[in-house]
Order: C-alpha cells, then structure tokens, then sequence
C-alpha cells in the first residue's frame, strides 16, 4: 500500500524498557497478534492475541478499588504493531493510557486498528467499526485507525449520543490512512467532550465528510477542545465543527491529495455553530477560504495557497 507521513510518537518496543522505567503506577497490560495463542496480557510473552482483549482488561481494572489495589488508576496498555481486523470495541475505563509500539512511518508497518462492521443509522448506539471511548482521562499514543465497511457513522467516536461526554481525553501521534472506499463519515467524532486534545495526528482522506468532527450529543456541547499540530490530506473538509465552545484550532496544515485522485480539500475548517479559535493554520489547497462556517470565529493570523506568497 501507499507509504504515507505520519509525524507520530513512533515508540519502537526497543524503546518500552526506558518508557516502563517511568514508573506508571498501574497494571500493564500487553497485547500482540504475534503470539500463538492468547496468555494474561501481562508480559510480552504471555500477551493478549487481540486488542479487544486488552481494552477488556482496561474496563476490568477499572472497576477495582483504586486506592487498595494496583488496579484501576493509571493502567497502561501496550499494543505490537501488526493489522487487528476488530470491530465493536468500546473503552469504558478512566485514568489509562494506549501506547502503540509499531514505529506508524506508513501503513504496513504501524499498529492499526482495522474495523469492519456497519454501524446503524446515525450513532444509533450499535457497535462501531473501529473504537468508541466513554471514559474520561484516556490517553491513546500512536494507534493507527481504518475500517472497511460503508455507512453513515465515525471511525472513532469519543463519547456518545444521549448522554454526557467524558472528559479530557489525548489522541496523540494517531493516524487515519486511507482505505481503499474511504468509506466512513468522520474519522474522529467527539460527542460532548469536554477538554478533548487531537495532537500531532494524521488524516489521509480517510473519511467522505470531514477529518475531526465536534458535535453535540444531545445532551451538552464539547467544551475546551484543542486540535493541533495535525496533517489533512485530501478530506473534503479537515476540521468540522457542529456545535461547541472555546475550541482551540493551531498549527494544522491542510493539503491536497497526493496521489491521482480528484479531490482536495475544499474547506479545511467549518466552523457551522457556536465558536473557535482558530491561529497559524496552513491551507495548502486551491481554495483561498481556509476558514468558512456560520459560527463564531477569532481568525488570527491563517492562510490559504490563493491568498498567500
């Protein structure tokens, strides 16, 4: 498949030993398709098979006394690189940490989550390709996401419609390749997040409508979320924002596909409702509008290919 750039945090497992010596006070949890069958997720060698597995072992940990036991607050889950075709995955628990140890510099090497199932209707609560997080405090690191399957639904969804969002969660140095039928709406989907941070992350025309999409769910509006520093290639919109307050939109670049196909990105940023702030943001498209939208928006110092030398 297509190599593509991908500026993530690229933990090697070489690297893991001085990560591990920092000391995370949680259990840890380790998941490889390498091995031949699946052990107790707590070594290397006695690893979960599939990624399911560890998010279940999250959710476990996360019921325990947090104050009496070494489960709970602060677990970590190590994920081998490899291709994990899973679908249906929800990540229930609070206070833990998904760090990816495939290097992610293009599509055959990363970690990726690869999901297949149709999610019904418009987050109609069924199960979703690749990841829904409903915890708060969660802090994923370099996991690559894509699915196969058409339908009117997100890729990752964080939080969920009718009820109120988790706080405070990081995607940081992820990545959204393409697949073949780019079949998906959005590639991450916050539903009334509060303090959601989308750092250093890539999304490679990996979605028909928009990139990052910030909406309500229903219930309350995301508030305090942050997306920078992130790479738009060919999505037809980068960053689309619904509904939401005080969200803080810098340093992201948006450009053209790479490749043949006809596309680019007509509008980098949407903002339709409520406000943004949007600073240092970089359209390398042929539109001269970076920002379009009929919500609030401080526009400080963006600029597109067609207005700019």
């Amino acid at each position: 498949m297509r190599d593509f750039f991908h500026t993530g945090l690229n933990v090697s497992r070489s690297d893991l030993s001085g990560m591990l010596s920092m000391g995370f006070p949680g259990q840890k949890f380790y998941v490889s398709r390498n091995v031949g069958t699946s052990g107790d997720g707590k070594s290397w060698a006695g690893a979960f098979k599939t990624i399911g597995e560890g998010i279940a072992a999250l959710n476990l940990a996360a019921t325990n006394d947090r104050w009496l036991s070494p489960g709970g607050r602060n677990t970590v889950l190590y994920i081998d690189e490899g291709w994990y075709s899973e679908t249906g995955l929800t990540l229930t628990a609070s206070d833990c940490t998904i760090i990816a140890t495939g290097p992610g510099s293009n599509i055959a090497d990363g970690t990726i989550l690869y999901g297949s199932a149709t999610q019904g209707g418009w987050d109609a609560g069924a199960v979703i390709p690749a990841l829904r997080v409903t915890g708060s405090s969660v802090s994923i690191y370099n996991m690559g996401f894509m699915n196969s399957a058409s339908g009117l639904y997100p890729c990752v969804t964080v939080g969920t419609q009718g009820s109120s969002g988790p706080v405070n969660n990081l995607f940081n140095g992820c990545f959204w390749p393409r697949d073949v039928v780019d079949a998906y709406t959005y590639s991450l989907e916050d539903l009334g997040n509060e303090g959601l941070r989308v750092e250093n992350c890539y999304f490679s025309q990996s979605a028909k409508t928009a990139g990052v999409r910030i909406a309500s769910n229903g219930v309350v509006n995301p508030v305090n979320d942050w997306i920078l520093g992130c790479t738009f290639i060919g999505t037809p919109t980068g960053i689309s924002q619904a509904a939401g307050h005080n969200t803080k939109i810098a340093h992201n670049m948006f450009f053209d596909s790479t490749d043949d196909r006809a596309d680019v990105v007509d509008t980098p940023i949407v903002i339709e409702a409520t406000s943004a702030f949007c600073w240092d943001n970089a359209g390398m498209t042929s539109k001269a509008d970076l920002i379009t939208g009929g919500g609030t928006i401080n526009d400080i110092g963006n600029w597109g290919s067609d207005s700019s030398t």
